[in-house]
């Protein structure tokens, strides 16, 4: 009985000790108790920045300070004593704004965020010795909010450098260093809480990997660092949520390092950047778009037009063809599609998938460089303004049409051979969030257009046959898209 007591008790704290034993031993965790060994050689290479932008009128207002107060011999005395945006604050004549950046080599070259430096008349770097060096733009990519920038100093300069950022795992810990709110040299640290995060920032940035990190990140850390435990750059801190008022709330977004390195590079080498491109409008697909052009698919990209010997047309990419894979990879929408091809190589040959009158087709296209042409939409107050015969006016769903005359081809500089009817004003509110006044309709449901008469006639036809909708092709600027129009 005893024995059986004693054997159980023993039982029963084996059970107690194995259940309590964790998943990993303590002797597993990193025995570390202070950053101060990873972060204090990483301090010097890491800036401030601030820029200056000159207001181009002076203030008039009774309520500006009189002109005999000198501020600008004021603020020279105000940084004798290291408050520099003294004057600043006061005068009225210039904003400035503030910032970070971090040193990649001995000769002085700074990466930051492209929105630090935008705009900016002046660009002055403060060093962690208080240093102060007037800054030069290298080279700068709005698309991916980044610069680089440098400066010119008589010594080798402090620099850090890039870590792979491709092999970094949620959990691992991170070090952001930064002019936080302006109190330069702040430091905090934090982990990786997510990657891969597409902002959505629109069609005009190219970037859709972000790293999420609950490092404290805010107004000033624009541009400066990310750190992995080893004091490689993994990441440029870049943005936190617009609900934060401009002040964290324990999340942060950076620019991955690999995506930086490439865009640092072809800076460093050139100044600028190239692209890549097909040479074709694009649009999303949507429900409305889907049943009238008969398209089974619930994903891809569709083309709304393809530039005569460009790229896309060389590839036999034609109007109303639907790309659901670039290069293997699937292409969700249209930001997915510029952006593979943006990171595609100049002169690559690259395979598409597309779906053609509901059969899937693959080509192959040769991606070419990107050709920055100008060009805009016809304005409201410009289509208000063409000269209009009444008498020749349609109206049709709430949107009213005239002809595409000679008249105001000129006058709005409309290719000559452009066919098709101006839209010159929308008042169906379903409609007016997509269709515009100065569109130009070159297509219905595929059929060209050649006059208003031309659009009333297919108009009523699908009205006949009971139809819902109707595709329309509308060029607008140099850009081309698919509205869908309800048949009322």
């Amino acid at each position: 009985m005893k024995k059986y007591f004693i054997g159980t008790i023993l039982l029963i704290c084996s059970i107690i000790n194995f259940s309590a034993t964790p998943a990993f031993a303590s002797k597993d965790l990193p025995q570390m108790t202070s950053f101060a060994d990873v972060i204090e050689p990483l301090m010097p290479a890491v800036v401030n920045i601030y820029t200056v932008k000159y207001n181009r009128k002076k203030q008039t207002s009774d309520n500006s300070l009189p002109e005999l107060i000198p501020f600008e011999e004021l603020g020279e005395f105000f940084k004798e004593f290291n408050i520099p945006f003294m004057f600043d604050l006061y005068s009225g004549y210039r904003a400035t704004s503030l910032g970070s950046g971090f040193i990649i080599d001995e000769t002085g070259l700074i990466v930051t965020n492209y929105h630090v430096i935008a705009g900016s008349d002046e660009i002055h770097v403060k060093l962690s010795d208080n240093m102060e060096f007037p800054a030069r733009i290298i080279g700068r990519d709005p698309r991916t909010d980044l610069a680089l920038i440098k400066i010119d100093s008589d010594k080798k300069l402090p620099f850090v450098s890039f870590g792979d950022s491709s092999g970094i795992r949620v959990g691992d810990i991170v070090i952001a260093i930064g002019n936080s709110l302006g109190f330069g040299g702040t430091v905090t640290t934090g982990i990786i809480s997510s990657k891969g995060r597409d902002l959505g920032t629109g069609v005009d940035e190219l970037v859709d990997d972000f790293i999420q990190t609950d490092a404290a990140i805010n107004t000033g850390n624009s541009g400066g660092p990310l750190f992995n435990i080893e004091g490689n750059v993994i990441g440029i801190n870049t943005s936190i949520p617009a609900v934060a008022g401009g002040t964290n709330v324990g999340i942060g977004f950076a620019i991955p390092s690999d995506r930086v390195q490439s865009i640092v590079t072809q800076l460093k080498k050139s100044g600028k950047i190239t692209r890549g491109r097909l040479d074709i409008s694009i649009q999303e697909i949507n429900k409305e778009l889907s049943e009238a052009l008969n398209i089974k698919q619930d994903y891809g990209v569709l083309v709304v037009d393809a530039k005569s010997g460009g790229s896309g047309d060389k590839a036999g990419l034609k109007r109303g063809d639907l790309i659901i894979e670039f290069n293997g990879k699937q292409v969700l929408n249209a930001r997915k599609l510029q952006l593979y091809v943006a990171e595609t190589h100049i002169g690559d040959e690259i395979n598409l998938n597309i779906i053609r009158d509901g059969e899937p087709l693959a080509l192959k296209a040769i991606i070419a460089e990107v050709d920055d042409e100008g060009g805009g939409a016809i304005t409201n107050e410009d289509a208000n303004s063409a000269v209009i015969d009444s008498k020749n006016l349609l109206e049709k769903s709430g949107v009213v049409f005239t002809d595409l005359t000679d008249e105001i081809k000129d006058q709005f500089d409309i290719e000559k051979n452009i066919k098709g009817i101006l839209v010159i004003k929308v008042k169906s509110k379903d409609i007016k969030p997509n269709l515009r006044t100065g569109d130009v309709i070159v297509a219905f449901n595929q059929e060209p257009i050649e006059s208003a008469d031309h659009f009333s006639k297919l108009y009523e036809k699908l009205k006949s046959e009971d139809k819902k909708s109707a595709i329309l092709l509308v060029k607008r600027g140099n850009f081309s898209m698919f509205i869908a129009l309800p048949i009322k």
